[in-house]
């Protein structure tokens, strides 16, 4: 019985398919190798901090946030916020709630700015740190001084400083070696102002 395939192209089909083989087998021995290496990790994350770490590094933050309130820096407050935190305050006659360091800065800047010896002290410190993350519930004492309309004297009262007694929760997370914060909300008394 013949052949189907004519005699001068069966040794040309045969380079072919050794061809198309032997291509195989390269591409396979070259390619192989790759699908087997595992898959590049993403860029690691610093580990979380030991708790105690944690807390050492967010009572700085207050330090550092009560010393910045004090030279009225708003630039260093609205840097320990995420871009998209949530600012909550209550009390002091007017509540608002604001997203972003920069309407934040628009809504309190001029505030701080035209504040006399502005100041902050916390106690009762409560911080839950869980990974990369805590809560942190403080009692605090804001101390302003009065701004008296012109011409009406009450004494000493114009230069001394009046204490605000308030409380502050928060929502803080670890970004790269610092925290910031996600999410605060101060409460103030509902009649001071």
């Amino acid at each position: 019985m013949a052949s189907k395939w004519p005699q001068s192209r069966l040794p040309t089909l045969l380079v072919h398919v050794h061809l198309f083989l032997l291509t195989f087998s390269l591409m396979f021995f070259l390619i192989a190798p790759v699908l087997a290496a595992p898959a590049p990790r993403a860029a690691a994350q610093a580990p979380a901090p030991s708790a105690a770490q944690a807390e050492a590094e967010i009572a700085a933050l207050l330090q550092g946030a009560a010393q910045a309130l004090a030279r009225k820096d708003m630039t260093y407050l609205t840097g320990l916020l995420d871009n998209q935190a949530e600012v909550e305050v209550r009390g002091l006659g007017l509540d608002r709630r604001t997203k972003g360091r920069q309407r934040l800065r628009a809504l309190y800047g001029p505030e701080l700015a035209a504040a006399q010896s502005p100041g902050v002290d916390f106690r009762e410190v409560r911080m839950r740190p869980q990974g990369n993350r805590a809560t942190l519930e403080a009692l605090l004492t804001a101390w302003v001084t009065p701004q008296l309309p012109e011409g009406l004297e009450l004494g000493l009262l114009r230069q001394q400083r009046v204490p605000v007694p308030g409380r502050l929760s928060a929502i803080l997370e670890r970004q790269g070696a610092r925290w910031v914060f996600q999410r605060m909300v101060l409460i103030f008394p509902g009649g001071a102002r």
